[in-house]
């Protein structure tokens, strides 16, 4: 009876024991993705793509490519992780500028037009990943839902575009059209600084970026006023 008890004891232990590893192993495998996700992003943006690998990539990280594998089925999978990553920490900073408290659309977006050249300005290469460069390209067929990724982002304007028509600040219309015309204009006003920015860091419009600002907030001031008046 004694010893059934111990057996008992010594089999619970074992299975605390166990679920702790297994919990301690689900954070090293997070830890690891995230490892891998910098060290990819940083050997795609020395070597490029064609010259990237996978065996390159696990060399660089001591780690075998049958381990990599595990993680990732190509370089492109890789790559879509990172340009995810990134879009995740684009989408977390435009929650919080668009939960402070604003009392126009026109203001909204305005922040909203701020927070694009911060977050360009604040890692230029991060925003080239996501913007600029394309992503390396697949020999196996590349599904829809692969090819075509709609931003957390888009869907977080959308609602706010949405809270803009029923409260007459945007004429009725379709939601999604004004949606990608804010992001569009948004985003064009960043690429048309961004060569700028990349060539020379030490621009007086890197350093001190209002007067910029000012201008863009004028361009795309002047376009929604257009764009309402084109719409009556």
């Amino acid at each position: 009876m004694e010893n059934r008890k111990k057996d008992d004891s010594k089999s619970k232990s074992t299975t605390v024991h166990s679920k702790r590893k297994r919990a301690r192993s689900k954070e090293d495998k997070e830890d690891i993705y995230q490892k891998i996700l910098l060290k990819g992003r940083e050997l795609f943006l020395t070597v490029g793509f064609e010259n990237f690998s996978i065996r390159q990539l696990g060399k660089s990280l001591n780690m075998s490519p049958g381990n990599l594998y595990n993680y990732f089925e190509d370089k492109r999978a890789l790559w879509i992780a990172i340009v995810d990553s990134h879009f995740d920490e684009f989408t977390i900073g435009l929650k919080e500028v668009t939960s402070t408290a604003y009392t126009s659309f026109r203001q909204l977006f305005d922040k909203i037009l701020e927070y694009y050249f911060l977050f360009a300005l604040d890692d230029l290469q991060r925003f080239e990943i996501m913007f600029l460069i394309p992503p390396p390209s697949s020999k196996k067929k590349i599904h829809e839902a692969e090819r075509v990724r709609l931003p957390e982002s888009l869907e977080l304007l959308e609602v706010l575009v949405k809270e803009a028509i029923k409260n007459e600040e945007l004429p009725d219309g379709d939601s999604a059209y004004y949606t990608h015309f804010f992001a569009g204009l948004a985003l064009g006003l960043v690429l048309e600084v961004f060569p700028m920015c990349k060539n020379s860091e030490e621009h007086p419009d890197v350093e001190k970026p209002d007067s910029f600002f000012k201008f863009a907030r004028h361009v795309a001031s002047r376009l929604l006023i257009e764009k309402q008046e084109f719409n009556r």
